[in-house]
This record gives structure tokens, C-alpha cells and sequence, in this order.
């Protein structure tokens, strides 16, 4: 892929270190075709219909939930559109307890339930086409703020040792096709 096709980057304007890091070292991160402003709630869109084969997003969806479920629904239809059919959408995010609340859990824990996610992107016209537990831990009872976990230990230095014992959040990888 890396000879034949070329990454679109969506980032944030206020993104340019970052751009600028994958662009100073193309052996590595390869060629960037061109860089899509996305900063939803404001800029949704990914391209033009139909021209990507692939969407991937880390451990983004909570912030666009917390914005507002509109927000977290635009983003998947831009996705959507922007994918060829056949195309895919795959996603990694921060794992909350099954059928908790959404907008209540990702505003206090950074956290969605796998559930809440896949019934989104079949709403919006994808279909399930996997599911990894990759990024499981099952060491992780799913009710702690993220941020809490390693890599930031943001909590009381005293609970720094229980999290690490934990380790990192439990997290959903799913893969979505669009038709």
C-alpha cells in the first residue's frame, strides 16, 4: 500500500507539529497525499464521496461524544461517505461496561460502551465485520477514568502503584465495512 496509495491526514489546523512531523520523514511515515482539516464539531468532512478505501481513528470517539451524540453521528456519516463501497472503517476506543450510559460515561471515564458504538455505525449504514480483542484488558474494571491508567497516572500519587498493576484501559478494536 505504502507504493501504491497515499494517506489523507485529518487533523485539527492547530495540528501543525504533528503534520509537520510525519512530513519530515517520509521514509518512515511515508507520503501524506494531503492533509483534510477536521476538527469536528466545525469540520466533518473527510473528502470527497467515495474516495478512500480505509478510515482508521484511535481512542477519538469519546471526544466527539462529548461534544454531542450529533457530533459522534456526523463523524461516522462523513466516514461513511468518504469510504468506497467495500471500503472500511476501523476504530479503537477506551471500553466502557456494556449498555452503560454513553454520554454519561464518556464525559466522566472517556469511556463508550462496544455496544453504543456498534449500533451506531449500523445506524449509519456499516456492517460489523469484526471484532479484536487486541486491546483487551481484563484487568481493567471498566470504572475508572482513563486518565487515571497508565500512561498518565493523572490520579493521587498514592493510587499511581494500584493503576499500574491494572495497566492500560480496556479497549474495543472494531472493524466496520461499508456496503
Amino acid at each position: 500500500m505504502h507504493a501504491h496509495g497515499h494517506l489523507i491526514e485529518a487533523a485539527p489546523p492547530t495540528a501543525t507539529k504533528f503534520t509537520a512531523m510525519l512530513k519530515a520523514d517520509p521514509a518512515v511515515y511515508g507520503h501524506i497525499g494531503k492533509i483534510v482539516p477536521f476538527a469536528p464539531p466545525m469540520q466533518v468532512n473527510l473528502g470527497a464521496d467515495n474516495s478512500a478505501d480505509m478510515v482508521l481513528t484511535f481512542r477519538n470517539t469519546h471526544d466527539w461524544l462529548n461534544h454531542s451524540p450529533d457530533t459522534l453521528e456526523a463523524v461516522f456519516k462523513a466516514a461513511f461517505n468518504v469510504l468506497k463501497p467495500g471500503g472500511v472503517l476501523g476504530l479503537t476506543e477506551h471500553r466502557a461496561k456494556p449498555f452503560a450510559d454513553a454520554e454519561d460515561s464518556s464525559k466522566t471515564l472517556h469511556r463508550i460502551p462496544e455496544d453504543y458504538l456498534i449500533a451506531l455505525a449500523l445506524k449509519t449504514g456499516f456492517r460489523l465485520a469484526g471484532v479484536s480483542e487486541i486491546n483487551a484488558n481484563p484487568n481493567d474494571p471498566e470504572d475508572i477514568n482513563v486518565h487515571r491508567l497508565p500512561p498518565d497516572l493523572a490520579g493521587p500519587e498514592g493510587e499511581h502503584e494500584k493503576m499500574k498493576v491494572i495497566g492500560e484501559s480496556d479497549r474495543m478494536t472494531l472493524r466496520f465495512v461499508k456496503p
